[in-house]
């Protein structure tokens, strides 16, 4: 109730709203800027979708802002949000094969298939089975920590990162309806 919707907030609610493109939402910013609070807002929009649009309506009549006011967050969307700096996970597919609905089966043909990184086929048929909003903060500073083993047959942690997120934008932007896809960084200085 008491969450002012700044300019940088109301951008990431109208990126996930009904009328949003589905285009990844990158939030960038220095520590302290406020971005894991809009996370956290986001989370919470997809959550309790009533309450935050309720909010949205309040503040709008407020302020005299018709497109706050209107605001039609999407419906059906499992929240899977992770402060990947934490290092709880080696790559970021295992954490959607953990809590996505239909990850352990998909994890299943992903190991069976033998290639290093999920195929976006793969992806966007778990993500067809529950939409899904993925919604990594500190990324980059967990990025730039990954590398890549040495010879041929080293694990390349960091180009199949880098692979995979390249996939998981292009979905997002692809197939809106099934994914959306939210991170945080502190700068554009990094891959």
């Amino acid at each position: 109730r008491i969450t002012y919707p700044v300019v940088d907030l109301q951008k990431a609610l109208f990126a996930i709203s009904e009328a949003g493109t589905g285009k990844p939402v990158v939030l960038i910013g220095d520590r302290g800027r406020g971005k894991s609070h809009i996370m956290a807002a986001l989370h919470h929009a997809i959550v309790s979708r009533d309450v935050v649009e309720a909010w949205a309506q309040d503040w709008g009549q407020r302020l005299g802002n018709d497109k706050l006011m209107n605001l039609k967050l999407t419906s059906g969307f499992l929240p899977v949000t992770e402060a990947v700096h934490n290092n709880e996970y080696e790559y970021l597919w295992d954490l959607l094969f953990e809590r996505h609905p239909s990850g352990q089966k998909m994890q299943g043909k992903f190991e069976a298939s033998g290639v290093p990184v999920p195929a976006r086929s793969l992806m966007e048929e778990m993500f067809s089975l529950q939409p899904t909003v993925l919604i990594i903060d500190e990324f980059q500073t967990w990025f730039d920590g990954l590398n890549d083993e040495p010879g041929d047959t080293g694990r390349k942690r960091r180009t199949w990162t880098f692979n995979f997120i390249q996939n998981l934008s292009e979905l997002s932007k692809d197939r809106p309806d099934v994914f959306r896809f939210i991170i945080s960084v502190r700068n554009n200085q990094t891959d």
